[in-house]
């Protein structure tokens, strides 16, 4: 009897040591996540939770994996916070890592991070989003991301949905597939001292949208610019929205607004399609 009661407290160790391995799932309180967490199914953060994060952790996903099959993606994790998610990481030497758990990660491994809170503010601080298919989707939501690096995700660093008015600053963003910060559906994040490089589209501007990268002079609550944006494949900023784009004080590796305006899109570079906006862009750094 004592040998089988050993034998029976040893298998439900391991079968608790084995199913930990990985989250998913709704979490039902405030949670604080340390060191390795590996996940292989959509993390759902309800409303009036809190998911906080230690500096340092890494945030593995399982690739091309979701148990629950939900979310937007059915067959890639996403964490979807409808609370608060507080991923402060303490330095660019401790930050918090969302990636693939693959040895050889590819882009697409995960699906990203959903924010979807419009009242209450999420902070991304000294975060690296990388492998996913949108780093982060900022979906009505008015996040603080800093000092982050947004890269290598297949679609885009930053995607700015529906009325979505994130704070992005002294973040790089770079080596996205489609965009470095992608802005549709009337949104307005307002873009400081970040460094956008190598993506596809830098900054891309869509449906009413109407992004802040940089007043001068300086107004309250805009944008100062200092912003690096050069070195992207096709457009560093595409403006196929109805509004004109404040982007001044900013630096393109270049000082001749000819040369800045061959790398920008808006209806002085097609007039025919007159239902885009223009630039203004009359200071640099």
């Amino acid at each position: 009897m004592t040998r089988t009661f050993y034998i029976l407290l040893l298998f439900l160790i391991s079968s608790v040591s084995y199913g930990q391995k990985y989250v998913s799932g709704t979490i039902t309180r405030d949670t604080h996540w340390v060191g390795d967490i590996y996940v292989n199914g959509d993390v759902i953060v309800p409303k009036g939770v809190i998911l906080s994060i230690e500096s340092g952790s890494r945030i593995l996903f399982k690739p091309k994996t979701d148990v629950l099959h939900s979310g937007v993606d059915k067959e890639r994790a996403e964490i979807v916070v409808r609370g608060i998610l507080l991923a402060r990481g303490n330095s660019a030497r401790s930050p918090i890592t969302f990636t693939s758990e693959a040895a050889n990660a590819q882009m697409n491994d995960w699906y990203g991070i959903i924010i979807k809170n419009l009242y209450d503010k999420s902070v991304l601080q000294n975060c690296v989003v990388e492998f996913s298919y949108k780093g982060i989707t900022c979906y009505g939501s008015t996040p603080q991301i800093q000092d982050c690096e947004l890269r290598f995700n297949y679609n885009s660093g930053i995607s700015c949905e529906v009325r979505a008015n994130p704070e992005i600053k002294r973040s790089v963003i770079m080596g996205n597939g489609f965009a470095g910060i992608n802005c549709e559906l009337a949104s307005s994040p307002i873009i400081t001292e970040c460094v956008i490089t190598q993506n596809n589209y830098g900054v891309i501007i869509l449906s009413r949208s109407q992004p802040d990268l940089g007043h001068f002079p300086v107004k309250e609550n805009t944008s100062k610019g200092e912003n690096r944006i050069f070195n992207n494949f096709d457009f560093n900023v595409y403006n196929h929205s109805i509004n004109n784009i404040y982007a001044q004080n900013n630096l393109w590796n270049t000082s001749d607004p000819d040369e800045i305006r061959f790398t920008l899109y808006d209806n002085l570079k097609n007039p025919s399609t007159l239902h885009t906006g223009r630039f203004i862009f009359s200071r640099f750094i």
